[in-house]
């Protein structure tokens, strides 16, 4: 049986960053699932992440709700998220706000927690 993959969304806010996002969402799940914003390292790809990481697996396991944002190679050939530009580090802007953005819809839970692989793991961007 094939995993079940992320799933594109658009559409969530202004994305300053200019980010694509992915959710995955486990088929057993509490009624208000946690959310975990999961971040990739450079070179790698929402689904790359999600199929190397043992992130998939761990959300199935424990019901949470993943969301991967993704970089685009316009932004940053590496794919790196842009961590260290100020404009996209900066509370209320860039990458960072994008990033709140997709953890901040309406259908999404209000208690998350981002993770990340390299640099970018775990930055304050909490709400």
């Amino acid at each position: 049986m094939l995993a079940a993959a992320a799933v594109a969304v658009d559409g969530f806010g202004t994305n300053p960053g200019n980010l694509a996002m992915y959710v995955y969402t486990p088929d057993d799940r509490p009624t208000a699932p946690a959310l975990v914003v999961a971040l990739h390292g450079c070179t790698q790809s929402a689904d790359d992440y999600l199929t190397h990481s043992g992130w998939r697996e761990l959300a199935d396991r424990d019901g949470f709700v993943l969301v991967l944002p993704e970089q685009k190679i316009a932004n940053n050939l590496n794919r790196c998220l842009n961590w260290f530009e100020e404009n996209d580090i900066r509370r209320g802007s860039g990458e960072a706000l994008s990033v709140i953005q997709m953890s901040t819809q309406p259908d999404r839970p209000t208690a998350w927690t981002p993770r990340g692989y390299s640099s970018p793991g775990c930055p304050p961007v909490g709400p």
